[in-house]
């Protein structure tokens, strides 16, 4: 029996109709209005040692001031919904703070990059906590925010950004490392690990096919055995492949969703 009959043109719109039945829910469900707000952050260390503190008479000094060590800090902020978030929205009892551990001193900040300069994104030191900083705008729109440069003490990747917004129960999502926009999103390598996963079980559904055809004149009884195989085979090829576009799809679509707006990456995460 040859291996293309056993998928059927019915087999093939079946799952052509699981395909577009999976992105019309993933479409639609990104329709649907929501406001979201998220960050992204990367570290360098520019002077001393990730975990450095003050030793004898070696000292690191910021404007005159000691320093353990000296950490500049990118932080993307953005609208990440698909509705405008306005400073009304904000509660002034537990404001927007992007905070680094307990024991860091911000010592400056400036923005790298912003969507337009109306949305009043600020980034302001407090006085009170010198390893917080209060985010305040007056109004964000579907992909508005702004990148800042933090120069801080703490360490790398421990920053935070608390507060509470109304209608937005979650707060400010972490998405994570802020990397180039144009390397967000799938990678070759997950590329080639789909294709290396569909491409393997197909050239062996097909050598098998190959093999049946040649012993059938002659070894009827064992091309029948793997006739059986590769209708098992033909099944598990057809659930891999959707399983794998599934995930494909899925897959890409948060890499997508979750990435920096383009509007914030020129010279800025560089």
């Amino acid at each position: 029996m040859p291996f293309l009959t056993f998928v059927s043109p019915g087999e093939a719109l079946g799952v052509a109709g699981v395909f577009l039945a999976i992105v019309g829910i993933i479409l639609s469900a990104r329709s649907l209005t929501r406001a979201r707000l998220a960050y992204q952050h990367r570290g360098l260390t520019l002077i001393g040692q990730p975990e450095a503190t003050t030793c004898g008479d070696i000292k690191i000094l910021f404007n005159g001031e000691p320093v353990p060590r000296l950490v500049v800090t990118r932080l993307a902020f953005w609208n990440a919904g698909n509705t405008t978030v306005r400073r009304a929205d904000l509660v002034e009892k537990d404001p927007l703070t992007v905070c680094f551990e307990e024991k860091a001193t911000i010592l400056g900040s400036r923005i790298l990059s912003e969507t337009t300069a109306v949305n009043e994104c600020i980034l302001s030191l407090n006085r009170d906590f010198p390893s917080r900083a209060f985010l305040t705008f007056d109004y964000l729109n579907r992909g508005d925010g702004a990148v800042f440069e933090i120069i801080h003490t703490g360490s790398i990747g421990r920053l935070n950004i608390g507060g509470s917004v109304r209608g937005i129960p979650k707060g400010v999502e972490n998405w994570g490392y802020l990397s180039d926009w144009d390397s967000q999103g799938p990678s070759r390598l997950q590329a080639a690990a789909f294709s290396a996963i569909i491409a393997g079980p197909i050239i062996l559904a097909v050598i098998l096919d190959w093999l049946q055809k040649t012993l059938a004149p002659r070894h009827a009884a064992i091309a029948s055995v793997i006739g059986y195989v590769l209708v098992g085979l033909v099944s598990a090829i057809a659930a891999l492949f959707i399983s794998a576009i599934l995930f494909a799809v899925i897959s890409t679509a948060r890499s997508r969703w979750r990435r920096l707006p383009k509007s914030l990456s020129r010279d800025s995460v560089g």
